[in-house]
């Protein structure tokens, strides 16, 4: 499923990937492998969450400790998302669908 999206990376010699969307860091091992060792992987994730948190730390919305929970949404359908989320994570996760 990767190879034809990568190869074009591949071809015009590209030394860095930058992981942009939420489900790609699943692919990342995938992406690493297929690329091969001179390309660099950079997942966008943890930059998104400190961002995030800085965010509500100056809302005064942070809520540290206790639990939380998961909602994914999303543009597309919501039964296709949910069925992949629970193959990724191992457990049926909460999924609406949304219009921006």
């Amino acid at each position: 499923v990767l190879e034809p999206l990568l190869a074009p990376l591949r071809e015009a010699g590209v030394d860095t990937i930058v992981l942009g969307c939420t489900h790609y860091p699943f692919l990342a091992d995938a992406v690493r492998e297929a690329m091969g060792a001179g390309v660099t992987i950079l997942d966008s994730g943890d930059a998104v969450a400190r961002q995030v948190e800085h965010v509500l730390r100056e809302s005064g919305e942070l809520q540290a400790g206790g639990v939380g929970g998961i909602t994914l949404l999303t543009t597309g359908a919501a039964a296709d998302v949910a069925a992949v989320a629970e193959r990724l994570w191992g457990a049926a996760i909460p999924t609406e669908s949304v219009v921006v």
